[in-house]
C-alpha cells in the first residue's frame, strides 16, 4: 500500500519519494493539462522545481488568455462561480449540496482545464460522464450544477452560447417511499415519543415537513445561538 502524506504547499511524499502536480499550458490548443512529477529526493527540492513550474504556468496561462480575450479558464470560473455567486445566493441544504457537487464531483473530474469562451457541450458532457460513476445521485446532481455555472456564464457575457439546455440528460432517480397508514404512524409515535434525543425532530419531520438538511441546520441554528429547544408541555400529547 502506498503511504502518503500531502503537505500544505501542495507536494506529497510517496513511497520514499517526494512528487508534486505539474500544470502544463499548451500554446498551441490553449488546454491546461496536469501530470505528477516524481522522482525527487527531498521536500525542498520537490517545493524548489513546482515553483519553477508554477511561474512558467502563470506565464504561459496569462499569454493564452490575452490572445484568446478570456479572462478564466472553466476551472477558474468554476471556483469563482461557487465563492462569489452561489454561495452568497443559497442557504442551508442547498448550498450544501452545492458545494459538495462542486468541490467533490466537477472539479475532480476535469482531466483537462480550457479557456471558459472555448467551453462546448461536449466538453461539459465528457466531465459528467467522469462524475457518474462517483455515487448513485452524482450524475443528475452533477447537471444540475452544471446548468447553474454555465447559465450564469452565459448571463455575465462571459460564454457566446447558452449552453445548459445543449447537455446531456439522466433519468431522474426516483426514491422509494413508502408511506404510512394512519394506525401505523399512530404506533410510530407512541414508539417515537419514548425517545426525547429525537422526537422533537421527528416532529418536525411529520408535520413541519422539514426535510432532514433543514431539521439538522435548525438544531445547529438553535444550539449556536445558545437557546436549548425543549418540548413543550404538551407535545407529547399530539396524535392524529
Amino acid at each position: 500500500m502506498e503511504e502518503i502524506i500531502i503537505e500544505s504547499n501542495n507536494v506529497f511524499f510517496v513511497n520514499n519519494e517526494w512528487r508534486y502536480e505539474r500544470r502544463i499550458v499548451n500554446l498551441s490548443t490553449f488546454t491546461i493539462s496536469y501530470e505528477i512529477k516524481k522522482g525527487l529526493k527531498t521536500k525542498e527540492e520537490a517545493v524548489q522545481f513546482k515553483e519553477i513550474d508554477d511561474k512558467q504556468f502563470q506565464k504561459d496561462l496569462k499569454k493564452i488568455k490575452r490572445i484568446a480575450n478570456a479572462e478564466y479558464t472553466f476551472k477558474e470560473y468554476v471556483d469563482y462561480w461557487l465563492k462569489t455567486i452561489f454561495i452568497p445566493n443559497y442557504q442551508n441544504s442547498t448550498k450544501a449540496i452545492g458545494i459538495w457537487a462542486t468541490k467533490n464531483l466537477i472539479l475532480p473530474s476535469v482531466e483537462q482545464d480550457i479557456l471558459l469562451p472555448y467551453v462546448t457541450a461536449d466538453y461539459i458532457d465528457d466531465i459528467i460522464r467522469r462524475c457518474i460513476p462517483i455515487c448513485k445521485y452524482a450524475g443528475v446532481t452533477s447537471i444540475k450544477y452544471m446548468k447553474h455555472i454555465l447559465y450564469d456564464a452565459y448571463i455575465h457575457g462571459l460564454i457566446n452560447i447558452d449552453l445548459k439546455e445543449r447537455l446531456m440528460t439522466l433519468p431522474d432517480i426516483i426514491p422509494n417511499i413508502q408511506l404510512l397508514t394512519g394506525e401505523q404512524l399512530q404506533k410510530f409515535l407512541y414508539v417515537a415519543q419514548k425517545h426525547d434525543c429525537c422526537y422533537f425532530e421527528i416532529l418536525l419531520a411529520l408535520f413541519a415537513g422539514l426535510r432532514t438538511g433543514e431539521i439538522r441546520g435548525l438544531i445547529v441554528t438553535l444550539m449556536k445561538k445558545n437557546r436549548p429547544y425543549a418540548f413543550p408541555d404538551n407535545i407529547q400529547r399530539i396524535t392524529i
